[in-house]
């Protein structure tokens, strides 16, 4: 009976080893997780802040490019104005010509 004894003692002794030791890895896999989740938490952030600083940088380049396209048509207006003032340079000075002539 003593050696029964002895020997659930010792199961004892060894159980609550191991339970100990689950209750130690549990903690560390909780306190692991908590950094886990942080870490999500910050990636979703930075991931939130790079949307927006993307989203900015479509508007900007939208803006760009509506001024840009403006540009470009003002340019091409003056180009034809351009053209057309030459025309009528011409004209005229053809039409001077033409005068000094006679």
């Amino acid at each position: 009976v003593t050696q029964d004894a002895n020997l659930l003692a010792h199961e004892i002794r060894q159980c609550k080893a191991e339970l100990e030791q689950a209750k130690r890895e549990r903690d560390a896999a909780r306190a692991e997780l908590v950094v886990v989740e942080e870490e999500v938490r910050l990636e979703v952030d930075a991931a939130a802040a790079l949307q927006q600083i993307s989203s900015q940088g479509m508007k900007a380049l939208a803006v760009h490019t509506h001024e840009r396209d403006a540009a470009k048509a003002e340019e091409e207006k003056a180009k034809l104005d351009v053209f057309r003032l030459k025309d009528r340079v011409e004209n005229i000075a053809y039409q001077l010509n033409g005068v000094g002539c006679l």
